[in-house]
C-alpha cells in the first residue's frame, strides 16, 4: 500500500502583481492546493504561501513562479517589535517545523544538506534591523544543526528569511531543474488566454518570442504564429522557438490574415500613440475569433483604456496590475463585447 503522503506548505515568488495570477495557476495545475496567503514586497515580488499535499516536483511544472521554497517557519499578525525575533527562534528551534523541513528537503534533493548559505531580507518599518533579523535566524539554525556549514555561494541549500510588514517566512529554497527559465508576465499572458491545444496561438508584436516561447511550453498547438518589426527580430524569435513557430514580418495595423483566424492572442504592446493603438485594437477584433480571449500587456496602460474606447466590439473583462520589466502597467483580458459578432 502506498504512503500517504502528508500536506506540506510551500511558497512561490512572482513578478509584483501577479499574485493572483500565480494562485490560478496553481489551481488549474495543482487541484489539491490550499492557498494560505497572499504577500507582496513593493517592487521585488510578489508571494504566494499554499499547502499540497502531491510530490513536490509537480510544482516544477508552476510556469508564473519565478522561485520556490519549502516553508521552514511562517509567522502572521506580528508586532513588528524585538519580541518577533524572539518568537521566531522559539518557533524555529522547538516547534520542530525546521527540522522537519529540512528532512523534507532531503528526500527531495535526496541527500542530507552539509552547508547552507542563508540570505535576509526585510520590507518595511520595524524596531530591528536586516542585520539582527538574519542573526536571529544563523543562531536558530545553529541550534537546530549545529554540524552545518555557513558558506556564501556554492552551498547544499539556500534559506531563504523574509520579514514583509508583519510576518515572517523563512524557507528552503527548491531548485529549478538546469536551464530552465521562466518570465512571470509572458506566462500570465498565456495563462490568462486560455489557449487551446487545437487552437491557433497568436502573437502581433512577438519581439524576441517571449511569449510564444511561453505557449510552446504550454502543451500543444495547431499553430503558433508571431510578428516582428525587423528581420534581426524575427531571426532571434525563429531561434528561441526551435522552428517550432511561424514568425513574419509585419504591420499590426495592417495583419496579413483572414478574419476571426486567432482563437487566442497574447503580446506585448509596445508605447504607441492613442491612433497607433486604436488601429492595432481594430485589427485585433477582425482576426480574433468571437469567442475568443486576448490577452495585453500595457505598460502605457492608460493610452489603451482610451484606445479601447473607439473600438466598440471590444471589452476589457479584467485587468492585473503588474511589473513589466523595469516599469508598472496593466495585463488586460480583451474579449468582444456582448452582441459582437455572431
Amino acid at each position: 500500500m502506498a504512503r500517504k503522503r502528508s500536506t506540506v506548505t510551500y511558497y512561490l515568488e512572482t513578478a509584483p502583481g501577479l499574485e493572483e495570477v500565480a494562485w490560478l495557476e496553481i489551481r488549474r495545475r495543482l487541484p489539491r492546493a490550499e492557498h494560505v496567503a497572499f504577500l507582496y514586497a513593493k517592487d521585488q515580488h510578489g508571494i504566494v504561501v499554499f499547502r499540497y499535499t502531491g510530490d513536490p516536483a509537480d510544482l516544477l511544472a508552476l510556469r508564473t513562479a519565478e522561485a520556490l521554497y519549502l516553508l521552514a517557519a511562517y509567522l502572521p499578525d506580528l508586532s513588528r517589535g524585538y519580541q518577533d525575533l524572539r518568537e521566531l527562534s522559539e518557533r524555529m528551534t522547538r516547534s520542530g517545523d525546521l527540522a522537519g523541513a529540512v528532512n523534507r528537503y532531503s528526500r527531495i534533493r535526496r541527500r542530507r544538506p552539509q552547508t547552507y548559505q542563508l540570505i535576509a531580507r526585510k520590507y518595511g518599518q520595524h524596531e530591528y534591523g536586516r542585520k539582527q533579523f538574519r542573526q536571529a535566524v544563523a543562531n536558530a539554525l545553529d541550534q537546530i544543526n549545529p554540524d552545518w556549514q555557513r558558506i556564501q555561494k556554492d552551498a547544499d541549500v539556500e534559506i531563504y528569511a523574509g520579514v514583509y510588514g508583519s510576518t515572517i517566512l523563512v524557507g528552503l529554497l527548491l531548485p529549478f531543474p538546469p536551464g530552465h527559465r521562466v518570465s512571470a508576465p509572458q506566462a500570465a499572458a498565456v495563462l490568462l488566454a486560455q489557449p487551446e491545444p487545437e487552437g491557433r496561438f497568436l502573437d502581433l508584436w512577438c519581439a524576441e518570442g517571449e511569449i510564444l516561447v511561453e505557449r510552446q511550453q504550454a502543451g500543444p498547438a495547431r499553430l503558433l504564429l508571431g510578428g516582428a518589426e525587423s528581420s534581426e527580430q524575427a531571426a532571434q524569435a525563429k531561434e528561441a522557438l526551435g522552428g517550432g513557430a511561424a514568425v513574419c514580418i509585419w504591420r499590426p495595423d495592417a495583419l496579413p490574415l483572414a478574419p476571426a483566424s486567432s482563437d487566442a492572442v497574447a503580446s506585448h504592446w509596445p508605447e504607441a500613440p492613442r491612433a497607433t493603438y486604436v488601429t492595432w485594437l481594430q485589427e485585433l477584433a477582425r482576426v480574433l475569433r468571437r469567442q475568443g480571449r486576448a490577452v495585453i500587456l500595457a505598460p502605457a496602460y492608460d493610452l489603451f483604456r482610451e484606445a479601447l474606447r473607439s473600438v466598440p466590439a471590444l471589452q476589457i473583462e479584467r485587468g492585473y496590475s503588474a511589473r513589466l520589466g523595469d516599469r508598472w502597467g496593466r495585463i488586460y483580458i480583451v474579449t468582444f463585447a456582448p452582441g459582437q459578432g455572431s
